[in-house]
């Protein structure tokens, strides 16, 4: 009796708001509907937390490129600056220390002409939980023909296991008094 009653109170409410009985009963979502809502999202975040790996890989590239970046500006303005001073170019004999280059076991690093790779601290940071390497190759010369002009290439692999070489070159001239 009950539900014969319900009915007849559902048909009223259907004439009295001009609504068909089916529309009224389709007002919700049912089940299937929200288990492929949230497939699709989940779909959704599973591609976006799939970029994730691969963009920390890429924010490390380039950490390890700006750090070498960083370490041949370093190098080539301490060679400049020690070109700018002597009135010919000797690379054989050039040695130099800078302040944020410090050997990988926390001493002082002189930089030299050579072809074995060398570990260093870059930049040398006191704290020991900062602490990164840089191995790097080291080649002057002169150009040839002329030796006031010096050539520098520097080999550069960031970190201690760093499969990145940069490769940076560049040619020291030497500076003439200009008298206007």
């Amino acid at each position: 009796m009950r539900i014969k009653r319900d009915n007849q109170r559902f048909a009223r409410y259907c004439q009295r708001y001009a609504a068909s009985p089916v529309a009224v009963r389709k007002a919700g979502f049912n089940l299937i509907e929200i288990a492929l809502a949230i497939f699709v999202l989940s779909l959704g975040l599973l591609a976006i937390f799939g970029l994730f790996p691969h963009g920390l890989g890429m924010a490390d590239i380039a950490r390890q490129e700006t750090q070498s970046g960083m370490f041949a500006e370093s190098v080539f303005g301490a060679l400049g600056a020690l070109h700018a001073s002597q009135d010919t170019w000797n690379p054989g004999g050039l040695e130099f220390e800078l302040d944020e280059i410090k050997a990988a076991g926390g001493g002082a690093h002189v930089i030299r002409n050579t072809t074995e790779r060398q570990e260093v601290r870059f930049p040398a940071h006191t704290d020991p939980r900062h602490q990164t390497y840089v191995r790097y190759t080291l080649n002057l010369g002169a150009l040839a023909g002329n030796d006031q002009i010096g050539t520098a290439e520097l080999r550069v692999r960031p970190g201690r296991r760093g499969e990145l070489e940069h490769i940076y070159y560049t040619e020291f001239y030497p500076f003439k008094d200009v008298v206007p």
